[in-house]
């Protein structure tokens, strides 16, 4: 409560668009926490920079790399809490606030944009002192809290929020969420991939040299993204496909849990654990695999992931939730199943390993698909929003 009492710093000018800008990106998740908000942060900072401008990244102390980091500042220490059915970054200390404000004292934008919003994260303090015109992305989608809540939530801090320029979603789902919260127009500006480093043509990883059919999956072990499902329909996969494997890239909780499924269904000899590898390494995987997996059960706004595989040129077998149903078009780049039923996964993975002329087809379309998200594409409409609220 005592949040909403302290002091707003008033807003300054617009500056004439059409320049190189000066522009800041908060995030509480940035590399090298792995998460799909700080690949988009870090991808945005890159393609941002490659058309002139000078970015500056405000996040927090997660593990940084040693040595100087151009651009990055780090405030504060980072928890990661569980939240909707897997987990989130939130920056803490007691000196916090006064960093940040002390940080927008010493440095002036022309756009500050933030990727989050709701207190005390680092967004929520750099909204509060930054004298720049704010624009903020919502990435959200999770289950949404009763509506006398948001509706005191827009109470409370209606004037943080009528400080906010412009509002962007990264889904017509995420933008449903967010309208709960801050009501106003919105972009719906999707997340991007880089088609150049993720493609058909790079190199497999080594755990593909031995041939076999292989379904990848890609991401956090935990209830939300769904990797138990795949474990429970692996079982009718190996029978119909008895040379497949199952190639799991990331950790987390329910990782144990999954091992114990494994085994437990006579399937662990088929399953490879790889863990969580570099961004470097990754492209690998993807333009290694047969198929590709995303089973999560809900909560995602969009699905980097699914991008990263599309570009990748390989058939992608997706949940059909409210977020991955505006990437994925059922039958034609790629393939939507129930969520949670590992009966229906086992099916479409069998049919898919059995029918490579369907994998040629799906990936093809799946690779078109793509560079309607690739990053030159989805900075550009960015740009043009700054453009718009700074002129």
């Amino acid at each position: 409560m005592l949040i909403s009492l302290l002091p707003i710093v008033e807003m300054g000018g617009s500056v004439t668009p059409g320049r190189s800008l000066r522009i800041c990106l908060v995030s509480a998740a940035y590399r090298p926490f792995p998460s799909g908000v700080s690949e988009h942060v870090y991808h945005l900072k890159k393609e941002l920079e490659l058309r002139g401008h000078s970015v500056c990244v405000l996040t927090s102390g997660y593990n940084a790399p040693s040595g100087d980091e151009l651009g990055i500042t780090r405030l504060g220490y980072v928890v990661i809490l569980p939240a909707n059915d897997s987990h989130f970054t939130l920056s803490f200390g007691l000196d916090l606030p006064r960093r940040v404000r002390d940080y927008f004292r010493r440095h002036r934008f022309d756009v500050v944009h933030c990727h989050g919003l709701f207190p005390p994260e680092i967004a929520y303090w750099a909204i509060r002192y930054c004298t720049s015109p704010v624009v903020v992305t919502f990435h959200t989608l999770s289950r949404q809290f009763p509506s006398f809540v948001r509706a005191g939530f827009r109470v409370l801090f209606r004037q943080l929020l009528s400080r906010i320029r412009a509002r962007i979603a990264v889904s017509r789902a995420g933008r449903r969420w967010a309208e709960g919260w801050v009501p106003g127009d919105y972009d719906v500006i999707p997340n991007g991939v880089d088609t150049v480093r993720f493609c058909p043509s790079v190199p497999p990883a080594p755990v593909f040299a031995d041939g076999r059919p292989a379904v990848l999956y890609v991401g956090r072990i935990d209830e939300r993204k769904g990797l138990p499902v795949l474990m429970r329909a692996l079982p009718a996969v190996v029978r119909a496909v008895p040379d497949v494997k199952l190639v799991v890239v990331g950790s987390g909780p329910l990782g144990a849990e999954c091992l114990r499924m494994g085994r437990k269904s006579g399937v662990l000899e088929h399953v490879v654990f790889c863990g969580a590898v570099s961004p470097k390494a990754l492209p690998g995987f993807y333009s290694g695999c047969t198929v590709y997996a995303s089973p999560a059960l809900g909560g995602e706004a969009m699905g980097i992931v699914l991008l990263e595989a599309m570009a990748s040129g390989r058939p992608v077998v997706a949940s059909r939730i409210p977020g991955y149903d505006e990437v994925v078009v059922d039958g034609t780049n790629g393939v939507l199943v129930p969520a949670g039923d590992p009966d229906a996964w086992g099916q479409v993975l069998v049919h898919l390993l059995h029918s490579p002329s369907e994998r040629t087809r799906l990936s093809a379309n799946a690779m078109q698909r793509a560079q309607d998200f690739d990053w030159r594409v989805v900075t550009t409409r960015i740009e043009q929003v700054y453009e718009r609220i700074l002129s």
